[in-house]
């Protein structure tokens, strides 16, 4: 792997955290969910829609919304 891609990487688990940080106490409120989207879409358009990129996202959402459901937070 070369340096540009570890950072690109490194960006990319970067960005994800403070992601999960800014959204990780969820609240049953359509603009907390709409802006959680928004800003994910954002790391899309940041890194590329790849299957990687993808399925980090995704998973990040769903962990969101399993804290919600579940009232862990």
């Amino acid at each position: 792997m070369t340096e540009s891609e570890l950072k690109l990487h490194y960006g990319l688990y970067a960005d994800l955290w403070k992601l999960f940080k800014k959204y990780s106490s969820p609240v049953a409120d359509d603009m907390f969910w709409e802006n959680l989207k928004n800003e994910a879409n954002e790391l899309y358009e940041r890194y590329g829609a790849t299957d990687f990129i993808t399925n980090e996202v995704v998973n990040l959402q769903l962990e969101i919304e399993r804290i919600w459901k579940d009232g862990n937070f």
